[in-house]
Parts: structure tokens; sequence; C-alpha cells
């Protein structure tokens, strides 16, 4: 079983989360006493999607090959697919190619 959480990416909405974190990261806890080191589980804390998993699979739709910065922390060991299909004409079907393609892919999470 599995489920799908859906993040549309619309101007501006979780492309600066990272940039506006830093304000409080001055103030994120640090471990062994270095002021200076701060963990991932930490950081991510402060961000806007702190209560959503990282995503497993982006979808990039409209035929680019970037993410324009979202969810640029979270997408660390996410799977990226690109279409050239347009957000209006992706349907269900489209979503089940991506899905396929997913399903295919070895995950390594950078080892």
């Amino acid at each position: 079983m599995f489920f799908i959480i859906v993040i549309p990416a619309q101007a501006g909405i979780y492309t600066n989360n990272f940039v506006d974190s830093r304000w409080s990261l001055p103030r994120a806890p640090t471990r062994g006493g270095n002021d200076k080191i701060v963990y991932k589980k930490d950081f991510s804390r402060y961000l806007d999607t702190k209560d959503f998993p990282d995503p497993d699979l982006i979808i990039r739709t409209g035929g680019e090959k970037r993410l324009s910065g979202f969810l640029l922390w979270q997408s660390e060991y996410s799977e990226l697919y690109f279409t050239d299909t347009l957000m209006p004409d992706f349907t269900p079907e489209k979503l089940d190619e991506a899905l396929a393609d997913f399903t295919q892919r070895k995950r390594r999470f950078g080892k």
C-alpha cells in the first residue's frame, strides 16, 4: 500500500522555503557543542514542509529539465521524471506512466 502527496509548484510556493529558513537557523539546536554544525533533521524542522515526508518522485511537466528551486532541500534523494506534457494535459494515464517508470528504478539514496 502506498499513498501520494501532491504538492503543486506554483509561483514561489515552496521555492523560497530554503532561503526563508535561514532566519531560524541560528537558533536551531546543534549537536556536540559545535555551533557551526546543524544536521539535516534539525534544519528540516524549520521548513514549511516539515509535516510532509520528503518526496520519492518529482514530476516536472512542460518539457523543462530543471526544478527551479522547487523543494530544493527536500529533493535530495528524490527521483526526477520529466515530461513534455503540460500540466492541464497531465492525465491519470500520464501519472501511471510516471509511476511505472519510477517502479523500474533502483534507488540507492546516495550510496
